[in-house]
Order: C-alpha cells, then structure tokens, then sequence
C-alpha cells in the first residue's frame, strides 16, 4: 500500500468536519418522519350557574356580594331604586355616584332587572 501524501492545515481539517456534519444534518433532515400537527378549536370551561343579582328586589347584602359594591354603593343602590321606582335597565347603576364604567364593566354580567315576560 502506497503511503499518501495528504497533509492537511488546521482550517482545512475544519472546513472538511464542518462539510460532512452538514452532509449529514442535510440528510437526517431529508429523510425524518413527517408528523402532522392538528389544532384543535378551544373548549370553553365548564360553565357555572351564576345566580344574577336582580337590582329591583337584592338586599344590601346581596349587592355587597357583588365586585366594587361595599356598604355605601349598596345603600346608593337601594336608594336610587326607591327614588326612582326601580330599575329599567342595568345601566342606570352608572346614574349612581360611585359607579363607573369600569365597576358597570365589572357589574355587567351579574346583575338583572327582570321584565314583566321575564319570571
């Protein structure tokens, strides 16, 4: 057998190693599996039963059971609704002082003023 001749520099040596790691990445990555990805839609939580408060008939404590409603907002409330013969809509809580638009965001979902066809 015939010795070679083949000496190789230091950047050399690197450049032949980097060349066949990237060889072989490239084929691994060629021939991997093909896995699919299927997304499915969000499920939405468990619902609760949220008894809503209704603002013509909830005592003080239950208006304080709501969020931002303490014992001064709930007396307000009681108030407006003897002044004003109830209430027609839950907007009208943002006719009390105290409440804003961000504690009638709050307020929003829990609370009801049932109609006459409402039970």
């Amino acid at each position: 057998m015939e010795k070679s001749n083949l000496k190789l520099s230091l950047p050399e040596w690197v450049a032949v190693g980097l060349t066949v790691v990237f060889v072989i990445a490239a084929a691994l990555i060629a021939h991997r599996p093909k896995v699919e990805v299927t997304v499915e839609p969000a499920r939405p939580a468990a619902t609760e039963t949220i008894q809503l408060i209704d603002l013509n008939t909830a005592d003080a404590e239950a208006l304080q059971s709501l969020p931002g409603i303490g014992e001064e907002l709930a007396r307000r409330i009681i108030e407006y609704r003897t002044t004003h013969g109830g209430f027609q809509d839950p907007s009208e809580l943002l006719n009390i002082e105290g409440i804003g638009d961000k504690t009638y965001g709050e307020l929003f979902d829990l609370v009801t003023v049932p109609t006459e066809e409402e039970p």
